[in-house]
């Protein structure tokens, strides 16, 4: 279970995240949409989305770590 301290912290480092990787991250982790639908809503390759994705993910890792230190 998360506290109220992780999830604002995690939301404050989503905040800072790109607009495309806050986009990705949205609609795969917390909608739970498919990559391929994603690409068609953003208009980009099925790849684009999975490098964004590891992208966004990796950037949100250090955000988070950032924000602990």
């Amino acid at each position: 279970m998360v506290s109220r301290d992780e999830a604002r912290q995690l939301l404050a480092a989503l905040q800072r995240l790109s607009l495309e990787h806050r986009a990705v991250l949205s609609l795969f982790a917390l909608e739970g949409v498919p990559h391929r639908e994603i690409a068609e809503v953003l208009g980009v390759a099925e790849g684009t989305i999975w490098s964004r994705l590891h992208a966004a993910r990796k950037r949100l890792a250090e955000e988070v770590g950032r924000g602990q230190s």
